[in-house]
Order: structure tokens, then C-alpha cells, then sequence
């Protein structure tokens, strides 16, 4: 499949253009992301792109529910560098899983959902397995992992690498 670096994957690997939500309406419409021009004090505009809010929705239109995992961490050794293989740093990624829970809330059944114990697992594993160059392969691996969890319809993953070595002052790298 496609290994590009990307923030959001579905099941068969392909992304969807799903029609976002009006605010506060649970509703197909208005919210979105948007771009942004800033101006610095030269005058010289920047682009920016902010992500208002993401929705995917299921067959008859309808936004599926949403499982938040944030900051599961790990000690890992991915990176270009020697030095990231040997010495290691710590890694995190926020995921964000799109499925239906309707039927695990209506019948409180852990087997009609996803276990995010057990997800959380999946990436800790991830996080500190066997190295790879890039964090794009390792989000790549990650989404992969929770998309074979046969609920999940669609999910979102981002890998922190908050020690990257950049010679600059910088608090976080993501994919």
C-alpha cells in the first residue's frame, strides 16, 4: 500500500474526504479545516492550515463515535543517526480511533468495541520495537496495527519525537 507519511488512514488504506460536522449540531456541514494568512512584520504572508475539527462517517451518513488515546509513550531507537539507534530516545503518539459504539454502549460490552488497553499496547510495541528511519513508518506501522481491529473504520496517529536531533530550539516534531 501507499507508505507516504500522512495523519489520518482507513481501512483498505484509503483516505476519505469526509464532510465535517456543524458545531454542537452532530450534523453534516459548516466546521472544517481552514487556511489562515499570517503577516509578519515585514509584511510577508504565511499559509497556514488549521484543522477545526474531522469527522468520518459511516454508510448512511452519520459521523461514527471517536476513541481518544493521548500521549502513550515508549523508549525508542528509530532515527537516521547512529547515535538516535544507540542511545534511543523517548517517542509518543496520540491516536484516535472512528468506529461505531452505539451497540457496546446500548449492551455495556467490552466485545462490541475496542479494547484501548489493548490498542495502547499495540503501540508502546510499536514505539519501542524493531527500529526504522523515519517516524512516517512508524505511524505507518501504527495505523496499520489498529486497523486490523475488525470495529475500527478509520483512525488518526500522531508520532511525537520531542528529541529530534535539530541544532535549533524546537519543543516537538510530529507525523
Amino acid at each position: 500500500g501507499d507508505t507516504r507519511a500522512r495523519a489520518s488512514w482507513e481501512r483498505g488504506g484509503a483516505r476519505r474526504r469526509a464532510r465535517p460536522l456543524r458545531p454542537g449540531s452532530g450534523r453534516p456541514g459548516a466546521a472544517r479545516p481552514h487556511d489562515s494568512t499570517t503577516t509578519d512584520d515585514e509584511g510577508r504572508g504565511e499559509r497556514m492550515s488549521t484543522l477545526v475539527q474531522r469527522s468520518v462517517l459511516d454508510a448512511s451518513g452519520f459521523p461514527l463515535d471517536q476513541i481518544q488515546i493521548l500521549g502513550i509513550a515508549a523508549r525508542g531507537f528509530h532515527g537516521v543517526l547512529e547515535s538516535e539507534r544507540e542511545a534511543g530516545q523517548d517517542f509518543s503518539a496520540d491516536v484516535t480511533l472512528y468506529l461505531d459504539t452505539r451497540a457496546a454502549a446500548r449492551d455495556d460490552d467490552l466485545d462490541e468495541t475496542v479494547n484501548y488497553a489493548l490498542v495502547a499496547q499495540d503501540v508502546v510495541d510499536i514505539l519501542s520495537g524493531a527500529p526504522v528511519d523515519l517516524i512516517e513508518t512508524v505511524a505507518e506501522q501504527i495505523a496499520a496495527a489498529i486497523l486490523d481491529r475488525p470495529l475500527v473504520a478509520s483512525v488518526d496517529v500522531t508520532v511525537h519525537k520531542p528529541q529530534a536531533p535539530i541544532p535549533v530550539p524546537f519543543s516537538d516534531v510530529t507525523v
